[in-house]
């Protein structure tokens, strides 16, 4: 059936008269689906569409804690008022969809970014940031923007991922909305209040979600659905804790298995695992003994509830990294006259390399101990702790082939400091402190870039070193289990082959099934000369650059300081040796392949 026209002579504009021809179209084709369907036209009538305004959300986020915050503030907004009859509707996305966006069209911008490295913006900020420092910038000028930096003040570069974005939005014309905003690692609380800030900056009240808000009609995470999440860990019974280490070798590596079983929560090959841990019982002691304290004291927390000193120390206070408030507290309570020169002399200008080294060095007990006239109180100790955070790991399985089970690969850290056995949290919580069969508080923080690739036929190269293995077993366990036809490459090294090739047995079965095409082995400690992962790379460049040129993907996870640039430098290095390129053509080569997620980093 037609839809009727107005007629012209009709007592509207064109304009007027097109709008309501639509409409009533609109009407008639909602009456034939009604009709069909065993309905009346009449039984339900579809309003017109509200106006909106973009906000658009961009977020570079190396461990996902960025991507989390900027689907939060997208939440909130989403469909509230943003004045004039209008309502917001809001984009979120990751930093390098920047090339994609009409800039000319933006009017109000927020963004969202850790640091990583050396005060660098994470991965997937990399190119905004090269953007914002180019002439085609200037195109930014009639923004309205707010940013939001995470980070870790424990860094003498705290986030300056933010202070870089925030600075060169300014720079090339764009107006604040609102402050830039830094958060330190316990960073939930004041993301709260700064969407609530920024909501009250655009006018924003509760509102009703737009029926065509930009992100409208995507499903919530499945971590959503469960109900469990970081501030609700799902109780993960542990399944499995095996050392993967041969004896003789220096190090300890764990495979740890978790139940999920009932919990509802996915995950994707590639995401990590948040685990809340508990600090080490020695450790505590020790602290409540520094204190002239028993444990049983009563004290109380931020949230406002009561605990015992004992308890608050073991679940919910960070004992490993002190910060410089703790010092100021210290000379307060200090007693003795050399103690007291000495914090001054800390705390002073003048004392701030020698600050830095001393608290980089030193947890809660060193400090105590290193100033034993200054005895705290155990609620004004606490006053002056930080917040004990989740560790992320991650993932070393496929939910296709563990089904109900998720996998971790946990290197175990325990150093000697000053003739003192420090251990780290999470690691030795995971392998000495969780017995078989009890649970520890888990999380999937979802990745928002670093997966295996989409298109099964893509061929995939990895280089994981060390626990970088975790999620290279994951891919190729899910790749094997899905039937993906791509070929798959792996770069792996450690210290010995005979004490140290983590999952041997799994990666030689892989590579005789034909689920591994491509194995590199480097163990360093092995030869004459060390021999690591991207000597490997430089050796088989030819090889590596025809996969490349044949579209593969190619992933690294490890360590970020060293591993990880090492990599990146022989990567472009392949590019010139196998391709034949100059420097500056192998350098925009790896740049492409980035902007295009063919390049995929989890480092840490």
């Amino acid at each position: 059936m037609n839809a009727p026209l107005l007629p012209e002579s009709a007592p509207f504009t064109t304009e007027q008269r097109g709008w309501l021809n639509g409409y009533l179209a609109g009407l008639l084709h909602h009456g034939n689906l009604e009709a069909a369907r065993g309905g009346s036209v009449g039984a339900s009538t579809p309003k017109p569409s509200v106006p909106t305004r973009t906000l658009r959300v961009l977020y570079a986020s190396q461990s996902g804690n960025a991507e989390t915050a900027a689907h939060a503030l997208g939440e909130r907004l989403r469909g509230a008022d943003a004045g004039e009859g209008h309502v917001w509707a809001v984009a979120v996305d990751s930093m390098d969809s920047f090339a994609s966006l009409d800039w000319s069209a933006e009017t109000h911008l927020a963004l969202v970014s850790s640091t990583w490295g050396d005060g660098e913006l994470p991965d997937n900020g990399k190119t905004f940031g090269a953007f914002l420092d180019s002439e085609a910038a200037a195109s930014l000028s009639g923004l309205r923007f707010a940013v939001l930096g995470l980070g870790d003040r424990n860094y003498a570069r705290f986030c300056a991922a933010a202070v870089r974005l925030d600075a060169r939005l300014e720079a090339v014309g764009a107006k604040r909305f609102l402050p830039l905003e830094t958060l330190d690692t316990d960073w939930e609380a004041g993301a709260k209040a700064w969407r609530e800030a920024l909501a009250s900056g655009l006018g924003a009240g509760g509102g009703t979600p737009a029926t065509d808000s930009v992100n409208a009609g995507v499903p919530p995470k499945e971590e959503a659905k469960a109900g469990w999440s970081r501030t609700n860990p799902f109780p993960a019974p542990l399944l499995e804790n095996r050392r993967l280490n041969a004896p003789g070798s220096g190090k300890d590596t764990r495979h740890i298995a978790l139940s999920l079983a009932g919990s509802g929560l996915a995950y994707r090959a590639g995401d990590a695992l948040g685990v809340w841990p508990i600090n080490p019982y020695e450790l505590v002691d020790s602290l409540v003994i520094a204190c002239d304290a028993t444990g049983s004291e009563l004290v109380r927390l931020p949230d406002g509830t009561e605990s015992t000193f004992r308890a608050a120390l073991l679940s919910r206070f960070d004992l490993n990294r002190p910060g410089k408030d703790l010092l100021g507290a210290l000379r307060e309570h200090a007693r003795g006259q050399g103690d007291r020169r000495r914090l001054q002399a800390l705390l002073s200008p003048e004392g701030e390399a020698e600050r830095a080294e001393l608290m980089a060095a030193s947890d809660v007990l060193d400090l105590l101990r290193a100033f034993p006239t200054a005895v705290l109180q155990p609620q004004e100790l606490l006053s002056h702790l930080r917040k004990l955070m989740p560790r992320l790991y991650s993932i070393s399985s496929s939910p296709l082939a563990h089904p109900g089970e998720v996998h971790l690969t946990v290197g175990v850290h325990r150093t000697e400091v000053g003739g003192r056995l420090r251990l780290g949290v999470a690691s030795t919580f995971l392998s000495d402190r969780l017995p078989l069969g009890l649970a520890a508080g888990v999380f999937v923080q979802p990745s928002g870039h670093f997966h295996p690739p989409e298109d099964p036929s893509r061929d995939l190269i990895m280089v994981g070193p060390g626990t970088g293995i975790a999620p290279f077993r994951a891919f190729l366990h899910e790749r094997e289990a899905s039937g993906a036809t791509g070929r798959n490459w792996l770069f792996f090294g450690d210290r010995h082959v005979s004490s140290d090739f983590l999952y041997r047995e799994e990666i030689e079965g892989m590579r005789a099934r034909g689920t591994l095409h491509q194995l590199d082995l480097a163990f360093s400690r092995d030869g004459a000369e060390k021999l690591y992962v991207q000597d490997l790379m430089r050796r088989r460049a030819k090889e590596l650059w025809a996969w490349l040129e044949g579209g593969a993907c190619f992933c690294v996870c490890g360590d970020a300081k060293r591993m990880a640039k090492d990599v990146d430098a022989a990567l472009q290095e392949v590019v010139v040796l196998g391709g034949g390129k100059s420097s500056e053509e192998a350098k925009a080569y790896v740049d492409s392949m980035r902007k295009e997620h063919r390049y995929l980093r989890d480092v840490y």
